[in-house]
Protein backbone atom coordinates (compact mmCIF):
# COMPACT_ATOMS: atom_id res chain seq x y z
CA UNK A 1 0.00 0.00 0.00
CA UNK A 2 1.37 3.40 -0.95
CA UNK A 3 -0.61 5.89 1.15
CA UNK A 4 0.44 8.76 4.05
CA UNK A 5 3.83 10.84 3.51
CA UNK A 6 4.94 8.43 0.36
CA UNK A 7 1.56 9.17 -1.13
CA UNK A 8 2.43 11.46 -4.47
CA UNK A 9 0.75 14.47 -5.41
CA UNK A 10 1.97 16.68 -8.54
CA UNK A 11 -0.25 19.70 -7.87
CA UNK A 12 -1.93 21.00 -10.21
CA UNK A 13 -0.51 20.33 -14.18
CA UNK A 14 -1.82 19.82 -17.67
CA UNK A 15 0.81 17.19 -18.03
CA UNK A 16 1.11 13.37 -17.96
CA UNK A 17 2.80 12.24 -15.11
CA UNK A 18 3.82 8.62 -15.11
CA UNK A 19 4.84 6.18 -12.66
CA UNK A 20 6.67 2.98 -12.38
CA UNK A 21 5.97 0.72 -9.76
CA UNK A 22 7.80 -2.75 -9.69
CA UNK A 23 6.11 -5.37 -7.84
CA UNK A 24 8.11 -8.93 -6.51
CA UNK A 25 5.70 -11.52 -5.30
CA UNK A 26 6.18 -14.10 -2.83
CA UNK A 27 5.47 -17.83 -4.13
CA UNK A 28 2.59 -18.18 -2.61
CA UNK A 29 1.22 -15.06 -3.07
CA UNK A 30 -2.09 -14.88 -5.17
CA UNK A 31 -2.44 -14.11 -9.00
CA UNK A 32 -5.39 -11.85 -8.94
CA UNK A 33 -5.60 -8.22 -7.40
CA UNK A 34 -7.18 -4.76 -7.50
CA UNK A 35 -5.08 -1.48 -8.32
CA UNK A 36 -7.17 1.33 -6.75
CA UNK A 37 -6.06 5.25 -7.26
CA UNK A 38 -7.89 6.82 -4.47
CA UNK A 39 -8.63 9.63 -6.89
CA UNK A 40 -11.86 10.06 -8.75
CA UNK A 41 -11.87 13.18 -10.33
CA UNK A 42 -8.52 11.96 -12.29
CA UNK A 43 -9.88 13.53 -16.28
CA UNK A 44 -7.38 9.84 -17.49
CA UNK A 45 -5.79 7.19 -15.96
CA UNK A 46 -3.55 4.67 -18.26
CA UNK A 47 -2.36 1.60 -16.76
CA UNK A 48 0.19 -0.98 -18.65
CA UNK A 49 1.07 -4.24 -16.93
CA UNK A 50 4.14 -6.18 -17.94
CA UNK A 51 3.05 -9.89 -19.10
CA UNK A 52 4.38 -12.95 -18.98
CA UNK A 53 5.05 -13.05 -22.72
CA UNK A 54 7.57 -10.20 -22.33
CA UNK A 55 4.93 -7.22 -23.41
CA UNK A 56 2.50 -5.58 -21.60
CA UNK A 57 -1.45 -5.35 -20.82
CA UNK A 58 -2.96 -2.08 -21.19
CA UNK A 59 -6.13 -0.76 -19.16
CA UNK A 60 -7.80 2.95 -19.80
CA UNK A 61 -9.99 4.81 -16.71
CA UNK A 62 -10.56 7.98 -15.45
CA UNK A 63 -13.73 10.44 -15.53
CA UNK A 64 -13.50 11.52 -19.07
CA UNK A 65 -14.58 7.57 -19.62
CA UNK A 66 -18.01 6.88 -19.58
CA UNK A 67 -18.57 5.34 -15.72
CA UNK A 68 -20.27 2.09 -17.80
CA UNK A 69 -17.01 1.07 -19.05
CA UNK A 70 -14.93 0.53 -15.41
CA UNK A 71 -14.17 -3.23 -15.02
CA UNK A 72 -15.25 -2.63 -12.07
CA UNK A 73 -17.67 -0.13 -10.79
CA UNK A 74 -16.40 1.57 -7.89
CA UNK A 75 -16.21 5.25 -7.10
CA UNK A 76 -12.18 5.13 -7.86
CA UNK A 77 -10.43 3.70 -10.12
CA UNK A 78 -10.05 0.13 -9.73
CA UNK A 79 -8.05 -1.72 -12.13
CA UNK A 80 -7.78 -5.81 -12.13
CA UNK A 81 -4.32 -6.94 -12.29
CA UNK A 82 -2.61 -10.66 -12.72
CA UNK A 83 0.50 -10.65 -10.42
CA UNK A 84 2.91 -13.61 -11.18
CA UNK A 85 3.54 -15.60 -8.03
CA UNK A 86 7.14 -15.28 -6.70
CA UNK A 87 8.11 -13.36 -9.79
CA UNK A 88 8.29 -9.75 -10.89
CA UNK A 89 5.60 -7.48 -12.57
CA UNK A 90 6.24 -4.05 -13.32
CA UNK A 91 3.35 -1.36 -14.01
CA UNK A 92 3.64 1.91 -15.69
CA UNK A 93 0.64 4.09 -14.43
CA UNK A 94 0.08 7.69 -16.54
CA UNK A 95 -2.14 9.76 -14.91
CA UNK A 96 -3.75 13.50 -16.38
CA UNK A 97 -6.35 16.10 -15.37
CA UNK A 98 -7.25 19.49 -16.04
CA UNK A 99 -6.73 20.16 -12.12
CA UNK A 100 -4.74 18.80 -8.90
CA UNK A 101 -2.87 15.40 -9.94
CA UNK A 102 -2.21 12.82 -6.81
CA UNK A 103 -2.28 9.26 -7.38
CA UNK A 104 -2.00 7.10 -3.72
CA UNK A 105 -2.89 3.79 -4.46
CA UNK A 106 -3.55 0.91 -2.60
CA UNK A 107 -3.06 -3.08 -3.92
CA UNK A 108 -6.19 -5.13 -2.81
CA UNK A 109 -6.90 -8.52 -2.91
CA UNK A 110 -10.37 -8.89 -4.24
CA UNK A 111 -12.23 -10.01 -1.27
CA UNK A 112 -10.76 -7.11 0.80
CA UNK A 113 -11.78 -4.03 -1.88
Amino acid sequence: MVQGASAKNFGVTHSAIWLKVRLQTRADAPAHWMLEVRSPPLDRLDLFVSNTSGGYDQQSGGDSLPFAQRPVPHRNPVKPILLVPGGDTTLYLRVQSEGNVPAPMTLWQLVAL
